[in-house]
This record gives C-alpha cells, sequence and structure tokens, in this order.
C-alpha cells in the first residue's frame, strides 16, 4: 500500500474527510486508496499565528474540539492514522490546454474556495462533492499540485511506523493491519474518538467572540431564539421530486440487488452510502429509503437555506442597527433587550408569511416592518 506523510494537525484533518486538498510541489501518477501517516513533528508554534489568524482554519479546529497547540501535540505521531482515496492531481495555475471537464476542482464563490468535484456516472457532468462537513481551504501558487483526496476513513492508529518522504511503501505486514482496522472502521467495530462536548463548545465560543461582530452575535442570538421555536420540516416530498426520489432508489436497489442469505428486504450496501450508515454493510431496505429522505431532504434544503439565511440577516442587522439609531428619539429610551424583542417580533412575522406560502422576498420585508414600527 502506498502512504503519504503528513504533519499533525492536518493528517488527522485528512482522515476526517475535512481536509481535502493536499498542496505539494510534485506529482504522481498514482490514483487510488493511500494510507495518511502522521509525521513525527511536533505541531510547530507558527501553527498557532495561523490558527488564530485565519478564520476559515479557527473554524475547522473548532469543530475538532481544539482549543489550544497542547490539544494538537496529543494527536497520534509516528502514527498511520487512516486512509482516503487519491482522485488526482490538478495543477494550481490555470492550463487553458485542459478543458473544464478534466480538472478536479471548481471554484465556489459563496465560500471562497477550491471545492473537489467529480463527475455523475451517468451524466458525466461535473458536481461538486457535498459533505456536512466545512472543508478547509487550501493556500497554493500556480506552480503547486493540489492532491485530490476523499471517501476518508479514519481507523485506530497504528504506532511507532517511520514516515519517508514523497509517497512511499508499506510492508506487507502493515498493509494487512491497516486493510483490518480500516475494515473495522468501516463497519463500526471501532470508532473515531468524539471530541468533548464542553471543549469544542468553549472552542466554538472563542472563535465567535474573535471573529463575528457584536452586531452578528445579537442577530444569530435572535435567530436561535426564534429557530428553538419552529417545528422540524418535513421529510416528504412532493410532485416531480418525489418521482424522481423514487426513480432513484429503484435504479440503485436493481444495481445493487437485493442480497441473499442476509435476510429478507435487506440490501448491500456500496462504499459511497456506508458512511452515512456508520459502516454497515447491509441494511433493510424500509431503512435505506428512511435514511435517503432524510439524506435527500437536508442536502436539498440546505443550499436553499443558506442562501435564504445569508439575506435575511443581512435585513436583520440592517433593521438592528435602524432601530439602534433610532432609540435616542424615542421616549422613554429603548433598551437593548425591548429592540432586539422588537427584531424578532419581524422575523417571527416574516416567517409566518412565510409558512403560508408566500415568498421570502423584499415587500414582506418593507410590509412587516412598516407595520411593526
Amino acid at each position: 500500500m502506498r502512504v503519504l506523510s503528513v504533519q499533525q494537525p492536518f493528517a488527522t484533518l485528512i482522515v476526517r474527510g475535512v481536509k481535502r486538498v493536499e498542496v505539494r510541489s510534485w506529482e504522481t501518477d498514482y490514483r487510488g486508496r493511500i494510507a495518511i501517516h502522521a509525521s513525527a513533528a511536533v505541531p510547530p508554534h507558527e501553527i498557532q499565528r495561523q490558527w488564530y489568524d485565519d478564520r476559515a482554519m479557527g473554524r475547522s479546529f473548532a469543530d475538532q474540539g481544539w482549543l489550544d497547540r497542547e490539544d494538537l501535540k496529543a494527536l497520534p505521531r509516528s502514527a498511520i492514522v487512516g486512509t482516503v482515496e487519491l482522485a488526482g492531481v490538478d495543477t494550481g495555475g490555470w492550463d487553458p490546454a485542459r478543458s473544464a471537464k478534466d480538472r478536479l476542482f471548481s471554484f465556489n464563490p459563496i465560500t471562497d474556495i477550491h471545492e473537489l468535484i467529480e463527475r455523475d456516472p451517468h451524466t458525466g457532468e461535473s458536481r461538486r462533492v457535498r459533505s456536512p462537513l466545512q472543508p478547509l481551504a487550501a493556500t497554493f501558487k500556480p506552480s503547486d499540485f493540489l492532491w485530490a483526496l476523499r471517501q476518508a476513513v479514519e481507523i485506530e492508529p497504528i504506532m511507532e511506523v517511520s514516515g519517508r518522504l514523497n509517497l512511499w511503501n508499506l510492508n506487507e505486514e502493515l498493509s494487512r493491519r491497516v486493510a483490518e482496522r480500516e475494515e473495522k472502521a468501516q463497519a463500526g467495530v471501532w470508532r473515531p474518538p468524539q471530541a468533548d462536548r464542553k471543549r469544542r463548545a468553549e472552542s466554538l465560543k472563542q472563535w465567535r467572540e474573535r471573529w463575528l461582530s457584536a452586531l452578528e452575535l445579537d442577530v444569530r442570538a435572535i435567530e436561535e431564539s426564534v429557530r428553538q421555536k419552529r417545528e422540524a420540516r418535513s421529510l416528504e416530498f412532493t410532485g416531480d421530486v418525489e418521482r424522481r426520489f423514487q426513480e432513484t432508489l429503484a435504479r440503485y436497489l436493481a444495481e445493487n440487488g437485493v442480497e441473499q442469505g442476509v435476510g429478507a428486504g435487506h440490501v448491500r450496501l456500496d462504499r459511497r452510502l456506508r458512511r452515512v450508515f456508520d459502516g454497515r454493510k447491509t441494511v433493510p431496505r424500509a431503512e435505506l429509503e428512511l435514511e435517503l429522505r432524510r439524506y435527500v431532504k437536508r442536502e436539498v434544503e440546505r443550499e436553499r437555506v443558506l442562501a435564504r439565511e445569508r439575506q435575511r440577516r443581512r435585513r436583520l442587522m440592517k433593521l438592528l442597527l435602524e432601530l439602534r439609531k433610532r432609540r435616542k428619539y424615542s421616549d422613554p429610551p429603548q433598551t437593548d433587550r425591548q429592540i432586539k424583542a422588537k427584531v424578532e417580533e419581524v422575523l417571527e412575522q416574516v416567517l409566518d408569511r412565510v409558512d403560508r406560502g408566500e415568498e421570502d422576498d423584499e415587500d414582506i420585508w418593507t410590509t412587516v416592518t412598516s407595520a411593526s414600527l
């Protein structure tokens, strides 16, 4: 098995699917699964400065529950920590000789990140690789090579393994041990350590205090207060979406088949879906359909909701700022609590009208704001 040595904490971020682009000054013709080796080097002091100066990196580290450099030093080193698929190698600079269909990354203007893309096996069209994890941004020069990494699997670390330069080979015994631990991780027999909830909460709190303005923090608190009062979205589809979902599910079942000998109505999952089901290889058909409905609903809604929330947040920030400017003209002067309550009232009225089927547009905001103020 081929191996790539990476310094911590980035080795751990790769096998957890957070770091999907590895920047190297050299390329390789190899494609396929590789093991990720955490080198012996202690995370340098320089990473603490990057951590505090980079908003995206700070959020990624906070999600892991890391508070300081001591957390990074506690990560396994001189160890093989997981495996990942090397999907390809792209160039840091734009090569006009290469067609768009040959590229492995696309620029997302919303996240300001070059994101990994894949090809639809049926249409050949490119699409962004979706994940619930926020990817770690990659910094690179035009002369660099970008290694596209996907399908990461974190394994129980194999300690006391010395690293090497470039892409190197494991001996037969270590390759066997990596394969065994990869299988255990995919089957859910071994699970990666979870971030301590208190440390993660504290780390996220520090990140918010560093990066979010007081105005945005107030708006986020208002949003959370309103969100907690609202019901969960339904998992049901309607119209054409339901028809396409049923066709896709039927095609998947036809391609993979209902396995014999594992129980009636069970389906064997391919590698793409095993991570959704905690590494299990077979699941009941009914459970597969239910989880896919949840997954599709989340993914379809996520993009739409994010765009709507960004626009809504801008409007709320504008409204909150305007109310604070007007405060000195009111008699008696309004308190911060009264102003925030007014903004909550506006948001509630807007969401009520959206629930009745009205479009969340400028006309609703103008009408509701004028009536409330």
